[in-house]
């Protein structure tokens, strides 16, 4: 049984969840256990994952989007699967989805995903697809990012998308706060920080080699 496996079931087993809703984690995690280790896998072999994926609580959709995004990093059914799912009706399918995606999944497969979640729907989305083209450093998205921004009519969302787009450009963003205080953001290995930062350290020439620290930094 893969390690990884073992860990989820001990987390189901602890949730508060009702028996038959934690008995639909169990089946996805019987269902990856069982083709883990298969050269190829069908589209049916993939049901109980799938339909846990799809699953409103949250126990049962992370269970289900972790393991078809684990199994859609080398098996084309599982990222058929994935497409079929960023198709629902349902939003919340879609934003658990693009929400689970990580960088060991083929990188033109999570473009496209990205791209086509840019102009979803869903606010959520939207911003959720901003947010994962930043953080792959995904740059052939900046065109598609500017016009969902310039188009957008939520200004939450065009806000959030504007973060996105300067960060994918340069990495930071160096603002003032309402007293005139230089405000730092900057995206690291795997999201994004705001150390403090002093209007010395900017004259200084220390500006640098603070995003460098934070760009390289192990969280």
């Amino acid at each position: 049984m893969p390690s990884s496996t073992s860990r989820y079931r001990d987390w189901v087993d602890k949730r508060n969840d009702p028996l038959d809703r934690k008995q639909i984690a169990y089946a996805a995690l019987d269902a990856y256990e069982e083709i883990a280790n298969r050269d190829l896998i069908q589209l049916d072999d993939l049901t109980p994952i799938i339909t846990a994926a799809k699953s409103q609580y949250m126990t049962v959709w992370d269970v289900g989007t972790v393991f078809l995004v684990r199994l859609a990093e080398t098996h084309i059914a599982a990222q058929g699967a994935m497409l079929e799912i960023m198709d629902s009706p349902k939003a919340k399918e879609r934003l658990h989805l693009i929400w689970a995606l990580t960088a060991r999944l083929p990188e033109d497969f999570r473009m496209n995903i990205i791209r086509k979640a840019i102009s979803d729907r869903a606010k959520r989305v939207r911003t959720i697809a901003a947010a994962k083209a930043d953080l792959f450093g995904f740059k052939e998205l900046l065109l598609e990012l500017e016009a969902q921004r310039d188009r957008e009519s939520d200004d939450d969302v065009r806000n959030t998308l504007q973060f996105h787009i300067v960060m994918l450009r340069s990495g930071y963003i160096l603002e003032r706060d309402a007293d005139g205080n230089p405000c730092l953001s900057v995206r690291t290995k795997n999201g994004w920080t705001s150390p403090r930062i002093t209007q010395e350290d900017i004259d200084q020439g220390r500006l640098g080699s603070k995003i460098e620290e934070m760009q390289t930094k192990d969280y």
